[in-house]
């Protein structure tokens, strides 16, 4: 037997109905349906109690709507205004979309389902199209498994959005065999990792149940008929539409400036700024992490003799050895300093594997034949560094012990003392 459990919070006081339904060959299909797009850049959480929303990226919470959509958190009725731009939580890959109960003239607000700081929020968007396309492919998908009932519960976010059309995508289930629902405020879910319940808005619930295998007979194929948008909806459908393939086009913008902003033009690894941050951050995190400054043993040769073309060449050659050694380090970074010269980072790498590693990374190179130039050499500091965060001490250090390579004769490690504690 297959039971099937369903509950609902009644309107008063705390009383939970709780309806079960059971049988010996019960199936059900349940999935939900959602449709609103996320819009612009994230926000971080940086301040929130529960439900209760007070910062975004430092700021009032409020402001993202004063700002974007022009919503007064003075007004009172400022909660509907933002009910149907519903704001999307995302923690540990997961997404929950928090429609606005109330906001406060401080600027803070509460939502249905709760918030926890470090999450990141986007503002969303009901998007016509999209919902209609997703409402189909979860039609079709019931018409599939054949059901014999329909219970559909839709959000009254979505009742709101859809006004004078709202039936329109609920109506064809009801062709598929007998229908029944409410609109509800949403959906309560359980993590099954943590057993942690969690709120979720803006869904239409759809649940499919039968009783034994699936007749061989098909059931009709339904689509929701958008055709009834006319006018105004017409006119929202074509302005979402818009407003998405805008948006996508700016995210992939940002996306290729994000990464011309971090990237070394010539050789594609991380570039001095990136890198820098990469190891402040890895400092400041505490822990044990080792650095290994690289240089290029008399490359200067190279250009003199064979020309900056062939230099390139090998400098985006040496970088691309340089990634190859670290796939084995998770965590591991990769970036130009400068020149011929290079900045491995690797998180929890003590001094014996960090030494290890460098002494495997000479001999690599050292082996290695370069097109035009042959063999070259690289010298090497390596400094491992315990909980400890004076970023400047750090560089000065393991560049003495690169200076120590070189100054020995190069194609050398060099390991400069370790650095421990607070500094």
């Amino acid at each position: 037997m297959t039971p099937f459990l369903l509950s609902q919070v009644a309107n008063s006081g705390d009383t939970m109905l709780v309806i079960t339904y059971a049988g010996k060959d019960l199936h059900f299909d349940m999935d939900k349906s959602i449709g609103w797009i996320s819009l612009g850049m994230p926000f971080k959480v940086t301040k929130a109690e529960g439900k209760h929303l007070i910062e975004l990226d430092g700021k009032p919470a409020a402001e993202v709507y004063e700002k974007f959509l022009q919503i007064d958190r003075k007004k009172h009725n400022n909660a509907e205004e933002a009910f149907e731009f519903p704001l999307m939580a995302v923690q540990n890959g997961e997404e929950r979309l928090r429609s606005v109960v109330h906001i406060e003239e401080d600027g803070s607000f509460w939502l249905h389902g709760f918030v926890k700081e470090g999450m990141h929020i986007h503002l969303t968007y009901g998007d016509p199209t999209n919902i209609v396309g997703i409402v189909n492919e979860r039609l079709e998908a019931m018409r599939t498994f054949k059901p014999q009932v329909i219970l559909l519960y839709s959000c009254v976010v979505r009742k709101t959005f859809w006004e004078d059309f709202v039936d329109m995508e609920m109506k064809p289930f009801a062709r598929l065999c007998s229908t029944c629902g409410f609109h509800t405020w949403g959906e309560i879910l359980r993590n099954k990792r943590t057993g942690e319940l969690d709120e979720n808005n803006i869904t239409m619930l759809s649940i499919g149940m039968r009783e034994g295998d699936a007749p061989a007979e098909d059931l009709p194929e339904v689509r929701v008929d958008d055709t009834v948008l006319q006018g105004q909806a017409s006119v929202l459908r074509r302005l979402t539409r818009l407003v998405s393939t805008t948006m996508e086009e700016l995210q992939k913008a940002h996306s290729r400036l994000t990464y011309l902003a971090e990237r070394d033009a010539l050789t594609g690894i991380y570039n001095r700024g990136k890198i820098e941050h990469l190891i402040d951050k890895a400092l400041k995190s505490g822990g044990i992490a080792s650095l290994v400054m690289v240089d290029l043993d008399f490359f200067k040769r190279v250009n003199d003799r064979n020309g900056h073309d062939v230099g390139d060449s090998v400098l985006r050659e040496i970088a691309g050895i340089f990634q190859d050694s670290v796939r084995d380090y998770p965590g591991a970074q990769i970036g130009r300093w400068g020149g011929e010269e290079f900045f491995i980072l690797l998180p929890r790498v003590d001094e014996e594997k960090a030494a290890a590693f460098a002494e495997a990374l000479r001999r690599t190179v050292d082996t290695h034949v370069f097109p035009a130039v042959g063999h070259l050499t690289i010298s090497q500091g390596v400094i491992t560094v315990h909980d400890y965060k004076d970023q400047k001490q750090v560089y000065i250090q393991v560049d003495d012990a690169l200076y120590k390579a070189k100054k020995a004769g190069r194609n050398r490690v060099e390991q400069a003392a370790s650095l421990d504690g607070e500094a």
